[in-house]
């Protein structure tokens, strides 16, 4: 059987190419869990016992964190292309700064104003509406952290200047997954706004 033999150039598009192909199929993985999500909201609301409340105010505060974190990342990827390895540091870590800013606002905003509101995710006084919410931005905060930490690869990558003009890779693949993510926190925010 004869052994196919590339160039460095051939290998660096094969691999950005498959590396982006994988986290694609992985996004439209999660984009299916958060239909299947959504769509079981819509069904549950005709049941009895569904609450009305409002979303609290810090959920835009955390929106506006997150779509920040992509104009950073945008930038953090400019910097790859330049071959600028101290852009793309500060920007990677700026992203993980509001990155980190919207997972705080995230927790606050469940387990501190929705609790003091009694919206409970179990126990006495706890409803489907309320579960619904809880389950939705912790799941979506579990995918965050999963951002996060490859926020904290790539960085660490960064430092040890192990991207290039030529190959940056990682920084594509990460910033895809952010990206993402923050279409993701924006479809289930504008519908959790209008669909209460």
């Amino acid at each position: 059987m004869d052994t196919v033999s590339y160039t460095v150039q051939e290998e660096l598009q094969l691999k950005r190419k498959n590396n982006k192909t994988l986290m694609w199929i992985a996004n439209a993985a999660i984009v299916m869990m958060f239909a299947a999500l959504t769509s079981a909201y819509l069904v549950s609301r005709s049941t009895d016992g569904w609450m009305f409340f409002e979303l609290p105010t810090v959920f835009w505060y955390s929106t506006i964190f997150i779509v920040a974190s992509s104009i950073t990342m945008i930038m953090a990827q400019r910097s790859a292309r330049l071959g600028n390895n101290q852009g793309i540091k500060l920007w990677i870590w700026a992203t993980f700064l509001l990155g980190g800013a919207f997972a705080y606002t995230q927790y606050h905003a469940l387990f501190t104003i929705l609790f003091d509101s009694g919206i409970y995710f179990t126990g006495k006084g706890s409803n489907i509406s309320g579960q619904f919410l809880y389950f939705i931005a912790i799941f979506h905060l579990v995918h965050l952290t999963a951002g996060l930490l490859s926020l904290l690869f790539t960085v660490f990558k960064a430092s040890r200047n192990k991207y290039t003009k030529e190959d940056y890779t990682g920084i594509e693949v990460c910033s895809i997954y952010w990206h993402f993510l923050d279409v993701l926190w924006v479809y289930l925010f504008v519908f959790l706004l209008l669909i209460r």
